[in-house]
């Protein structure tokens, strides 16, 4: 993919004196959560379950120059860390003796860890040179469409929106010569969609 970095020379965004295109060629995302369900609405047609449980969202991006004649190129990456605990609510309806649809609304409760290796400004320290936390929230909303094969496996295509964001939080910046010097940070957001298909085997 490709990245945009805008430095401002005054506050509230004015004055841009930093604005390169940068590619993102690298990088890798993590995902892992536990959790546990409870099905407290179970009929021939229709099922509803609540899940609670924890999961570990986990960034690891990178920010590089285009411009291969620079002298000094942008090397720097940015790993981000969405923890937390989340509850979920997940209906059922059985539209045919073969076709199943499931859908899930899911709230998380966040907090958000953000640290930065920078390589062009000379100040900073490395391999961390600024660390931003705060607290958010992510909303997720799913639907699965199964097909049963057989009383043991069933394939389905799943969609998935989510939409996470944090409020405001701190950024702190730690400097070559020790100093550690603390700033607000106004926050983060994180919106996607995922498509695919899925195999399920019934043990």
């Amino acid at each position: 993919g490709v990245a945009s970095d805008t430095d401002y020379q005054l506050d509230n965004r004015i004055n841009p004196s930093f604005l390169p295109n940068l590619k993102r060629d690298e990088g890798k995302m993590q995902y892992i959560s536990a959790a546990i369900g409870f099905r407290f609405l179970d009929r021939k047609k229709y099922a509803i379950t609540s899940v609670v449980g924890y999961g570990h969202d986990r960034q690891f991006l990178t920010l590089m120059d285009y411009n291969e004649e620079a002298v000094e190129k942008i090397n720097s990456s940015y790993t981000t860390r969405w923890n937390g605990p989340f509850i979920s609510l997940r209906p059922t309806l059985n539209l045919s003796k073969k076709l199943t649809l499931k859908v899930s609304v899911t709230y998380h409760q966040l907090e958000y860890m953000a640290t930065a290796d920078w390589n062009l400004i000379e100040e900073f320290n490395r391999p961390v040179s600024f660390r931003h936390i705060a607290k958010g929230n992510r909303f997720d909303q799913g639907i699965d469409l199964f097909f049963s094969l057989n009383a043991f496996s069933s394939l389905g295509i799943s969609g998935m929106i989510f939409q996470s964001s944090t409020g405001k939080g701190i950024d702190e910046l730690y400097l070559k010569d020790g100093k550690k010097v603390k700033t607000r940070f106004n926050g983060a957001n994180r919106n996607g969609e995922r498509i695919g298909l899925k195999f399920v085997l019934y043990i």
